[in-house]
């Protein structure tokens, strides 16, 4: 449903959904009635490792919002949990990074 919804969405810009919606007063729908949607979802969502979390065409999945579980491999022989870093640098220490 998540994904659904975000894709629908995404494609209306806020002020035209608003617009079109009267404000929310000929259609109950608005941009922060859909946002708070979004982050409701999500907050259920999160961190969820196990269950039955998501709908599919075969019944129940298990996982979160984006279907997938921290085990699920994402590469060859990698795991989603290991196959992603952040990486933060200081403009002190990068001053590549400084504002031109």
């Amino acid at each position: 449903f998540y994904k659904t919804l975000d894709q629908y969405v995404s494609s209306l810009h806020p002020e035209k959904l608003n617009a079109a919606a009267g404000n929310g007063t000929w259609w109950p729908v608005t941009d922060e009635a859909i946002g708070m949607l979004r982050r409701a979802i999500l907050r259920e969502s999160a961190n969820s490792t196990k269950g039955t979390a998501i709908r599919s065409t075969s019944g129940r999945s298990p996982g979160n919002a984006f279907q997938v579980l921290p085990d699920d491999i994402v590469e060859h022989d990698i795991p989603l949990s290991g196959s992603a870093k952040v990486f933060v640098y200081g403009v002190e220490d990068y001053p590549e990074l400084q504002v031109l």
